[in-house]
């Protein structure tokens, strides 16, 4: 699929938000919310397993997709998103994928789901959103 041009820098995060309200499968919330919590790319959040996940250290192992001196990186989660995950594998296989779609599949429901609250986004948005984001709040505390 072709790069979007954006003229979005970042989304806020009541954005976000609405956008996830529109998306209809639970496993598809839980996704994009994944993603904007840990800053991870789309792909990097497709190939997690359950077993990638410290519940007790709330970390979670992800692949270094673009990087090639590394072969995975840990990311904390929010206690919030570790709740939702907790609750999301109860049931899943250890060593299956948690969201067993296509990065394309992924990429058209955001797309519908964005059209459907009003708002132009497209994955990397969410990525770009959780590191402004963070900065401000970091900014705001200092």
């Amino acid at each position: 699929m072709p790069k979007i041009k954006c003229a979005r820098e970042y989304l806020e995060e009541w954005e976000i938000g609405k956008i996830i309200s529109y998306l209809h499968r639970e496993s598809d919330k839980v996704l994009f919310e994944f993603v904007y919590d840990t800053g991870a790319r789309i792909s990097e959040v497709l190939a997690v397993r359950p077993k990638d996940i410290d519940f007790n250290d709330g970390i979670v192992t992800l692949p270094a997709l673009k990087r090639k001196e590394l072969e995975f990186k840990l990311v904390t989660l929010s206690a919030p998103m570790l709740d939702r995950l907790r609750k999301f594998c109860n049931h899943k296989p250890k060593d299956k994928r948690l969201f067993p779609i296509s990065r394309q599949q992924a990429y058209v429901r955001l797309k519908m789901a964005s059209l459907d609250a009003g708002i132009e986004v497209y994955p990397h948005l969410l990525r770009d959103s959780f590191a402004t984001n963070w900065a401000q709040r970091k900014a705001v505390t200092w």
